[in-house]
């Protein structure tokens, strides 16, 4: 036989038991390990999580400083990290305008103080006096118009208190000298009646002398003139002092329509000028308001992020944010930007996975958290193009101090961070059927 042709190999039958028994271990070796693979992807549970981005802050979030009127810039206090007292001044506006019109206001609430002070005074009947001028405040300080108009206010109450007592004075001078006459006419009607008297008796005896033809009758009607004309004037006596009793009556009522006319008017200036009084208060009180916010204050303690303004002599508008202050009270939290496709997944109270990506991922072990807070709506961010992003808003409550766990250095509010939110268990082998299990799901609906 040649080296080229064909030739058997035979093994023996104890050859051939040992390579099946091989081959079977091996087949079994293989079964097992899937085995084994299968009953891990089956039944060991891997946590679950929704990945989103989030930024440091605090509880209680940052506050934003606005102004509500605006102005022009005069000075800014304050540069982004510096650490700020609740009150503590960090804009200036210009005041010059709130300034004016406030002083202006001063005056003409000067000026209606003076003007009612003078009008109390006259009703009262008694010189008007300086005692409405503020606490520490002398008439010679004064600005000079408004000296010269309350000076004026002064001058015309005096002489309108004195034209009215020179009134009074007059009406009682007319009374008086109206009662002297009612007394001397009841002087002379008591002459009179003694006259009348008289008369009586000698016409009584003249007429009886007649009788006896003593006297002739001429002298009798002499004297029944006489008697006559002192019944008239007794008469006129009579109705003269009536006349004046009612002259009498007649001024005291004009006495007293010119009281009541002048109780009345003065009333009526009072009114006027209380009511001035009070809408002066309260434009003064804008006015103070208004001059008191030109010094923007910080509402918290805090530090000072995301100043807005750098131009001295820059317009504010009315109601812009002007800078951020990060409290310094309240624990770290986490504002997170969760999915809308994650928020059917996620809760209040789930356990939650923080890195900060400040620090090296691979020698710092996460912080954990819980889910404080879900905005109840989703929100959106505008992007580039007119499109715009939505996500839910989570609060993740540090559980630990972030410190204690990384070792190698401080969180700050503003830090970006990634937060893993836990949210549930399941196994490898439902993490691998998933895509399978809803690409059938939905091939089975679409018509």
């Amino acid at each position: 036989m040649t080296p080229s042709s064909n030739y058997t190999v035979k093994f023996s039958d104890a050859d051939k038991r040992v390579g099946r028994t091989q081959i079977i271990a091996g087949y079994s070796i293989i079964a097992v390990f899937f085995s084994c693979v299968f009953a891990w992807s089956a039944l060991a549970p891997i946590s679950s999580a929704a990945v989103a981005k989030g930024v440091v802050g605090k509880d209680g979030h940052r506050k934003t400083v606005q102004h509500l009127e605006g102005g022009i810039i005069n000075e800014i206090l304050v540069r982004d990290g510096d650490r700020v007292t609740r009150g503590q001044p960090l804009i200036t506006l210009r005041d010059v305008q709130n300034k004016s019109d406030h002083e202006l206001l001063n005056k003409q609430r000067l000026i209606a103080l003076a003007k009612q002070s003078s009008l109390v005074a006259e009703l009262e009947q008694r010189e008007p006096d300086l005692n409405f001028l503020p606490a520490g405040k002398t008439f010679e300080v004064i600005d000079a118009s408004v000296r010269t108009t309350i000076e004026g206010y002064l001058s015309a109450a005096k002489s309108r208190l004195q034209l009215h007592r020179d009134q009074l004075d007059l009406i009682d001078r007319r009374q008086k000298q109206a009662e002297e006459k009612i007394a001397a006419l009841r002087s002379e009607r008591a002459a009179l009646e003694k006259q009348r008297r008289v008369l009586a008796q000698e016409h009584k005896k003249y007429k009886e002398f007649e009788a006896k033809g003593l006297v002739t009758r001429a002298h009798v009607f002499s004297l029944q003139r006489d008697k006559t004309e002192i019944e008239s004037d007794h008469s006129a006596n009579r109705v003269a002092v009536e006349n004046t009793r009612q002259e009498i009556n007649n001024l005291a009522m004009e006495k007293s329509e010119l009281e009541g006319a002048r109780a009345k008017r003065i009333s009526n200036e009072l009114d006027k000028t209380r009511s001035t009084l009070v809408d002066l208060d309260e434009r003064l009180s804008k006015t103070r308001d208004r001059l008191e916010r030109t010094s923007i204050q910080a509402p918290i303690d805090g530090v000072v992020v995301n100043l807005l303004v750098n131009t001295i002599g820059g317009v504010i508008q009315p109601g812009e944010a002007l800078l951020d202050i990060v409290p310094d009270s309240g624990d770290l939290v986490i504002d997170a930007r969760v999915k809308v496709a994650d928020r059917d997944t996620i809760r209040v109270g789930q356990p939650a996975e923080v890195r900060f990506t400040a620090f090296n991922q691979r020698l710092t072990a996460p912080v954990t958290g819980t889910v404080k807070l879900i905005s109840a709506d989703a929100l959106s961010n505008s992007g580039p193009g007119g499109l715009h992003d939505s996500y839910y808003k989570a609060t993740i409550k540090l559980d630990e101090d972030p410190a204690s766990v990384l070792g190698e250095g401080s969180v700050y509010p503003g830090m970006q961070a990634d937060v893993m939110i836990v949210t549930g268990k399941r196994t490898a082998l439902e993490y691998f059927l998933k895509p399978i299990t809803r690409s059938f799901q939905r091939s089975f609906r679409d018509e």
